[in-house]
């Protein structure tokens, strides 16, 4: 029995590491990940340390499909919700022209993300995203992270707006 669970371990491990699956429609293959572009640690005292990160989303587009795809519009949200405020940033990229199985990787965003650890227990930022493709008036594909996302967005964009590297950042705080 012991064999038998071991083996069970084995075979299911992989799976556990495998990342999200693609979202495919109208032709499109979407995938998103997250990357980090640039970590900053400070560690104030012995017991409170703090963490600064510059996360962006890195969007693989693949055209599935036996024919051409025209250029297109990817318009993208990224939404860092905090213990206190909420920060939306937006953006609209532009999706070039892809033959049938041609792939293109676009980089997108530039979200700050806190993260802190001290003797009491640690905590995060959280990040969440939603990225629409069009094609003139019409939506190919959209996919976001979680189903709540525009009623999200909606409560961090209620406030003014400024700027961040590749789209715009709208902040809304509430001490």
């Amino acid at each position: 029995m012991n064999t038998l669970s071991r083996l069970a371990f084995a075979l299911a491990l992989p799976l556990l590491a495998t990342p999200a699956p693609a979202e495919d429609r109208n032709g499109l293959s979407v995938l998103v990940t997250k990357t980090t572009l640039d970590k900053k640690d400070s560690r104030t005292s012995s017991y409170y340390e703090r963490s600064n990160k510059t996360q962006a989303l890195k969007v693989t587009v693949k055209n599935i499909t036996f024919k051409p795809m025209s250029e297109s519009e990817m318009t993208w949200k990224i939404l860092v919700v905090g213990t206190y405020s909420s920060t939306l940033y937006t953006g609209v990229e532009k999706v070039n022209a892809l033959k049938p199985a041609e792939t293109q990787e676009l980089i997108i965003g530039a979200a700050q993300v806190s993260a802190w650890k001290d003797y009491s227990g640690r905590g995060s930022d959280k990040t969440e995203h939603q990225i629409a493709i069009t094609h003139g008036d019409r939506e190919i594909i959209k996919t976001q992270t979680t189903p709540g996302f525009d009623a999200m967005a909606k409560r961090a964009s209620s406030s003014g707006a400024g700027s961040s590297s590749g789209g715009t950042s709208e902040k809304n705080g509430s001490n």
